[in-house]
């Protein structure tokens, strides 16, 4: 892959969606930046339980049309949509 000259910008802070980050990652290497990053430390909570449901087509449809112009995952936007759901 052919390296860029110069400063490049932080590619994980300019993408608008999950989609523009996908579309530059199928053409990028983590290797193509290695020089510019640096180490970070951080913990993971895990406080997700896996079930699985069925949906009808079309609403399934219409939740990953909403969660990729939205940015996030199909299972954050349904677990935001219920969490908002529920506080009322």
């Amino acid at each position: 892959m052919a390296k860029n000259k110069g400063k490049r910008k932080d590619p994980s802070r300019s993408f608008s969606n999950i989609r523009e980050a996908s579309d530059f990652w199928d053409t990028h290497s983590v290797s193509d930046i290695w020089d510019e990053t640096s180490d970070v430390d951080f913990e993971i909570a895990v406080e997700k339980e896996p079930k699985y449901i069925t949906l009808d087509r079309v609403l399934s449809k219409k939740i990953w049309k909403i969660s990729n112009e939205k940015g996030v995952s199909p299972d954050r936007l349904v677990n935001s949509l219920l969490r908002e759901m529920t506080a009322k």
